[in-house]
């Protein structure tokens, strides 16, 4: 019994959903705005984070 030839194009298509190498551009964007999001949750008082200025929601009226 003769084999069957194979396709090129399923071959072709399984090597370019290989997987990439490094996180895709959004990905990164996305993790880096959960990191500073983090940031500001653990340290509200930090006033580098505000440019050396409080938010106004948390200045002191007065």
């Amino acid at each position: 019994m003769p084999f069957k030839p194979r396709n090129p194009y399923a071959m072709a298509a399984r090597q370019r959903n290989a997987g990439a190498h490094e996180q895709s551009e959004r990905a990164r964007r996305r993790s880096e705005r959960q990191a500073l999001q983090q940031q500001l949750r653990d340290n509200p008082q930090d006033d580098s984070l505000y440019g050396g200025r409080q938010p106004a929601r948390n200045r002191r009226q007065g």
